[in-house]
């Protein structure tokens, strides 16, 4: 295998990561949890949809300016709640995906704190999940005239690979703490 695919898939060579004792389809985590990162950015950044009357936003928002036009106009709950729902959760799980993959070793102590973090991560999917539908649903059916963009699919894409990834990494997990006892 070329060193730099090599790099891309399972990290550095002399770290004993998670990554290296990958096979088979699990080799490829490493490029779709960087897919999910990019994925996840491009559906918070651009253009989310075209509102009329939504909570007193009218125009083209992206999720991130949407967010900041509600906390401007006193909608801070309604904000704060898509910003922790559909932007912290999902980066939460990207970090916690990447630090398992890449980061840390498997004799580290901060790896089991980590991979803790992992099965909490899988449980918060859902509800970042249930919350970008509900998102949808709710520009769908109260604005009158809606156009949702390209960075719809986005997000949910992102927010489907990081399941298949958090799903597959807590697998390794679990077979690797099988091996070493």
């Amino acid at each position: 295998m070329h060193w730099f695919l090599q790099r891309v898939l399972i990290g550095a060579s002399h770290k004993q990561t998670i990554a290296k004792y990958s096979t088979g389809f699990d080799q490829s985590l490493g490029v779709l949890t960087v897919s999910s990162a990019a994925t996840l950015g491009v559906g918070v950044a651009a253009p989310f949809a075209t509102l009329e009357a939504f909570y007193g936003l009218s125009g083209e928002y992206s999720i991130f300016s949407a967010v900041m036009e509600l906390l401007g106009s006193g909608e801070g709950g309604l904000a704060l709640g898509i910003a922790a729902l559909i932007i912290a959760l999902p980066v939460y799980g990207v970090s916690t995906a990447f630090d398992l993959w890449y980061k840390h070793e498997l004799q580290n102590e901060k790896f089991e704190k980590v991979s803790g973090r992992s099965s909490l991560c899988g449980y918060l999917w859902f509800i970042s999940f249930a919350a970008a539908a509900a998102l949808i649903f709710e520009i769908q059916t109260t604005s009158s005239d809606v156009i949702l963009h390209q960075s719809v699919y986005s997000l949910l894409l992102s927010l489907v690979l990081q399941k298949i990834v958090l799903t597959r990494i807590s697998r390794l997990i679990s077979m690797v703490q099988f091996t070493s006892r």
